[in-house]
């Protein structure tokens, strides 16, 4: 919209100028080619504005915009034992080995020996007819832990893996930690220098309007140096939105929930 408003600017001025006889009527089509060019790019700039939109929506179910876009940047020297990712797959190993604690319980039981005696009368309630019997009973866990080590070493295999996919897990987080740091540096030192291109390209910009407005340059050579003092305005917008996002990724990588 600003590289817009500029060249609607400068089509107005050299319309006047031309309607004054002061340059020719080329540099009236010149400035026209010019400002419809930067209408079309307007155009499909709405156009992906529109999807982005979409898209938005669709990841996050709203329609309401964030009202501040800059990411708190969360700095992590390394990545912490708390990670949601760490944090998941520890809880299937502690899950797993509750299980392993479970089946060796089963075929750990005591062997108990219950002993009793009992004595029956007749009906005449003679002692004669009285009868005594002794009864003994054994309880003994059928094949004890070695019964049930298929089960046992079948878990520890389970458990083995996820202790191996999460030593792999923190592997990559680090690795992604790095990258996202070694990012992150980068970045905002590519902004700062973006920065300073734009400030430059900014004031070239401004003495080459004045010298076109007094002759000293031509139209052709006032919009190759508005092209690309835009095109620094532009890279400089674009870098702060990387370092955002960078930002992000950081944040993501040491596992910082939003």
């Amino acid at each position: 919209m600003a590289d817009l408003d500029i060249v609607e600017q400068l089509y107005a001025k050299v319309e006047r100028r031309v309607e004054l006889g002061d340059l020719p009527v080329a540099d009236a089509l010149l400035a026209q080619t010019e400002r419809l060019q930067k209408l079309s790019n307007l155009t499909l700039a709405e156009a992906e504005l529109m999807h982005a939109r979409k898209r938005y929506t669709s990841i996050t179910q709203s329609t309401k915009m964030p009202g501040q876009y800059a990411e708190n940047l969360v700095a992590l020297k390394e990545i912490q034992h708390n990670h949601p990712i760490l944090a998941a797959i520890n809880s299937q190993i502690e899950r797993k080995q509750a299980e392993v604690k479970a089946i060796k319980l089963i075929g750990s039981g005591q062997t108990n020996v219950a002993i009793g005696i009992n004595s029956d009368r007749g009906f005449n309630d003679s002692r004669s007819n009285e009868t005594e019997s002794f009864n003994i009973g054994v309880n003994v866990p059928f094949g004890g832990e070695a019964h049930l080590a298929p089960q046992i070493a079948a878990a520890n295999v389970e458990m083995a893996k996820l202790i191996s996919e999460r030593e792999q897990l923190h592997r990559d987080l680090e690795q992604a930690h790095h990258e996202a740091e070694h990012n992150l540096k980068v970045n905002a030192a590519e902004l700062d220098i973006a920065n300073q291109l734009q400030q430059v390209a900014e004031d070239h910009l401004q003495m080459m309007q004045l010298s076109f407005s007094v002759g000293e340059i031509d139209l052709m050579d006032l919009l190759k140096i508005q092209s690309r003092a835009q095109l620094a305005i532009l890279n400089a917008k674009e870098r702060s939105v990387i370092l955002e996002r960078d930002k992000a990724l950081y944040n993501q990588a040491v596992g910082v929930m939003p």
